[in-house]
């Protein structure tokens, strides 16, 4: 006879397996870092970093496991002017030719609510590492329109940073040195060999209601 305790440790062990995170490719298309510092106090000297590259996994049940591992290339950089961008790459600043990419990898995640997280994680740049938190707001996580099977999930975040923690120290009383981050991602889900692919919906009605659009948790 199996006792309740058997019971209650099958059902422990079932129940674990329930949860599994999806994992989610950045599309670097559709993804990109805005980059606000204050110059000389004037305004908000801003650059873009785009194509980012790296991954997400995240379920909307157990969203504190969520993992991100993101690298952006720094020869993407752009301030809008390419004699400024050649300045920033120099090695007082971002030191790209020596370290030419930037990679933020999390190690824990607050789960704020279903869709607010506060992703704490290392930031490394110009070969040193500094903790990094990311306020995290999931926008929304579903296919991309209607008449296309692609599962996606959409995200924006926050963060700021202290330039002298990675060795930019020059220029404190032209430049800022707390840097502000803009982040916005979208990342298509990475289908596993052993799920099978959603068929595509031959109609393109925009009218056609997609029910992932509904609820932004629905999967």
């Amino acid at each position: 006879m199996i006792s309740h305790r058997t019971i209650a440790l099958l059902l422990m062990i079932l129940g674990s397996g329930l949860a599994q995170a999806e994992r989610y490719e950045i599309d670097p298309v559709h993804s990109r870092v805005l980059i606000r510092v204050s110059h000389a106090g004037f305004a908000q000297a801003m650059a873009t970093l785009s194509a980012p590259r790296g991954h997400v996994e995240f379920d909307p049940d157990a969203p504190q496991d969520a993992r991100v591992d993101v690298e952006l290339a720094l020869d993407r950089l752009d301030f809008g002017d390419e004699d400024w961008n050649r300045r920033m790459a120099r090695a007082d600043y971002f030191d790209s030719a020596a370290h030419p990419l930037a990679r933020f990898v999390s190690e824990r995640v607050e789960a704020i609510s279903a869709t607010e997280l506060r992703v704490h994680g290392q930031l490394e740049l110009r070969g040193t590492r500094a903790p990094v938190t990311l306020a995290v707001r999931i926008n929304r996580i579903g296919r991309d329109l209607p008449w296309v099977p692609r599962h996606s999930l959409g995200a924006s975040a926050t963060a700021t940073l202290d330039r002298r923690e990675f060795g930019m120290r020059k220029h404190a009383g032209a430049v800022g040195q707390s840097v502000e981050l803009m982040i916005e991602v979208e990342a298509r889900r990475k289908r596993t060999s052993t799920r099978a692919s959603a068929p595509a919906t031959a109609t393109a009605n925009p009218d056609i209601k997609d029910p992932d659009h509904a609820n932004p948790q629905q999967r």
